[in-house]
């Protein structure tokens, strides 16, 4: 938490020991009971401006510990099912994705060939890139069934927090062989990209794989900025 400039910490204190300051700490708080992942260096500056006789006080502390648990995990996390960039041993042209066409020749040499992969059933993977739109590696986030599969953003990101991933493109297949998008394709995707502007991880595109052709949903105008 930044200090304003030109206001003292006694000042902050005694506007946090207030009712307005009351209505910061509880949202604060209310946003900690679901989510309590802050970095350490936020609920210290907030813990030393925050009233000793506080009645959140002893909550924030407890979030704290949460937190710190969290990222803890975080650091320790190998994630599994990912298929690194060394392990695909792909060629140099698609090391880099930047189109839709790109995207859709990753999924048909390391995807379509994966010895798990059924092509009766849907399958949702994530190719992930790096600042510079290289390819770090990719994973499947789950496996459904002819027409259908659920997919939550929490597993989504997951894997791409661990491997800090910059950006990713998302990737599925339509057993039927059409690749147009469907409604809940199109919601999904307005969901993914609402969680990857949270979490600072840009989705680049989502692919629809048919057969034999596919289509982007960036290309489809799906992605406004």
């Amino acid at each position: 938490m930044q200090q304003v400039k030109g206001t003292k910490p006694r000042k902050v204190r005694d506007y946090l020991a207030g009712e307005s300051g009351n209505l910061v700490i509880n949202a604060i708080t209310k946003h900690l009971e679901d989510k309590p992942m802050l970095t350490s260096a936020v609920f210290s500056d907030l813990l030393s401006l925050l009233p000793l006789d506080h009645p959140k006080r002893r909550f924030i502390v407890q979030a704290s510990k949460a937190s710190r648990a969290y990222f803890e995990a975080m650091d320790r996390l190998v994630p599994d099912g990912l298929a690194s960039l060394d392990e695909c041993q792909i060629p140099e042209s698609l090391q880099t994705c930047t189109t839709p066409s790109q995207a859709a020749s990753y999924w048909r040499r390391r995807i379509k060939t994966d010895r798990n992969f059924d092509p009766e059933c849907e399958c949702f993977a994530v190719l992930m890139l790096n600042a510079r739109l290289r390819v770090k590696g990719h994973y499947v986030v789950a496996i459904g069934t002819l027409n259908n599969i659920i997919v939550h953003p929490r597993e989504v990101f997951r894997r791409a927090i661990a491997a800090a991933a910059k950006a990713i493109v998302l990737l599925h297949n339509h057993p039927s062989g059409d690749p147009a998008p469907s409604r809940g394709d199109i919601k999904a995707t307005r969901e993914f990209r609402r969680a990857g502007r949270l979490l600072r991880i840009d989705v680049v595109d989502h692919v629809i794989m048919g057969n034999p052709g596919y289509s982007s949903l960036r290309e489809l105008g799906y992605f406004p900025s």
